[in-house]
């Protein structure tokens, strides 16, 4: 993607305040020595991650970007609260969005090519920092859970779209075959589609609308094939926390989308492991989420009999009961404040 001034256009109208319209003061000063930046304008930041500098080699632009990005969202701490709102307001969303479009056609396909060169590594590097950058900015902010699946890029996708293409790109490639960067690449998408999903029922329908639910129970059932797929993968398996993660995006979209429910619902052997992400069946899960219990609602209507663990009704009766306590606990409360207003009004 060349800088031109669409790209200009779109920041000018996210984010008023900022004066974007001049020429990039980071490409005058670019060094691998010192600062990248001397601006403290977070905005021209923002659009340097997403614009290709024509003055410089792509593997030398693609490690600026990714310094930028690691420099400026590189960690939880510099993505929430009233830092996050910053990075929203700055454009950190599109400038993110643009870079990955970007990336998608230069990190390669691995089935295909190994990452063998600095461009193709410096790429691959710069799209996972991306992707780690918008899991971390989506977590606990719904403004950004809109935004990635409002704001557009240049060809007009979304960052729902971009998230399907990437994580398409894996689908029915095994985890054992994925090499380092390639594991943290997925990983980090299937992150930032825990995040986007969380209490967002629209970005839950269009995902599961967009296959997302089909390959990331292929994912759970199939994609290892060094060990059985009857369990979560144990510590000592590179994609564990790829595989947690495929989890919680079930089980958040499964809350929200009647159909994702059903899906994983008539599957009796991924259920298993949709609890043991929960904390197993030895923990007591006094509290179990609601998109867990749409599945295991869905599995009691729709499983025969012989499928329907009974330990599976153990859990629905125990949460029925939990949320008629919680009722009964609210109920007494507004009792004792109508009963306490009516007498200071006597």
């Amino acid at each position: 993607m060349e800088e031109d001034e669409s790209f200009t256009d779109i920041f000018e109208y996210h984010h008023h305040d900022a004066d974007v319209s001049a020429p990039l003061q980071l490409d005058s000063q670019l060094k691998f020595d010192g600062p990248i930046s001397p601006s403290n304008q977070l905005s021209e930041k923002m659009r340097r991650i997403g614009s290709k500098s024509k003055k410089i080699e792509s593997w030398q632009d693609y490690e600026l970007r990714l310094q930028l990005v690691e420099t400026e969202m590189g960690s939880m701490a510099l993505c929430r609260g009233r830092r996050g709102d910053d990075l929203h307001q700055a454009g950190a969303i599109y400038g993110i969005l643009w870079a990955l479009e970007e990336m998608y056609d230069k990190v390669p396909h691995p089935k295909i090519s190994s990452i063998a060169s600095i461009e193709t590594e410096n790429a691959t590097k710069l799209a996972i920092a991306c992707w780690g950058a918008a899991r971390d900015l989506s977590c606990g902010s719904a403004l950004t859970r809109d935004a990635l699946r409002e704001l557009k890029t240049k060809t007009g996708m979304c960052g729902l779209e971009l998230m399907v293409l990437f994580l398409r790109r894996y689908h029915e490639i095994y985890w054992d075959d994925l090499d380092t960067l390639h594991l943290k690449l997925v990983t980090n998408v299937i992150g930032v589609m825990r995040n986007v999903t969380h209490s967002t029922t629209e970005n839950c329908k269009e995902l599961n609308d967009r296959c997302v639910t089909t390959m990331l129970i292929w994912r759970l059932k199939k994609g290892s094939k060094s060990e059985a797929n009857l369990s979560l993968p144990s510590p000592s398996k590179r994609w564990r926390e790829g595989a947690f993660r495929c989890c919680a995006t079930l089980i958040n979209m499964a809350e929200k989308s009647v159909e994702c429910a059903k899906t994983c619902g008539m599957d009796f052997q991924l259920i298993p492991l949709l609890l043991e992400s929960w904390g197993g069946l030895e923990k007591k899960m006094s509290v179990i989420h609601l998109g867990l219990v749409a599945v295991l609602q869905c599995a009691k209507d729709k499983l025969p009999n012989q499928k329907f663990d009974e330990v599976w009704d153990k859990i629905l009766e125990r949460e029925e009961a939990r949320k008629l306590v919680a009722r009964r606990r609210e109920d007494h409360r507004k009792n004792f404040l109508t009963k306490r207003k009516e007498a200071a009004s006597q």
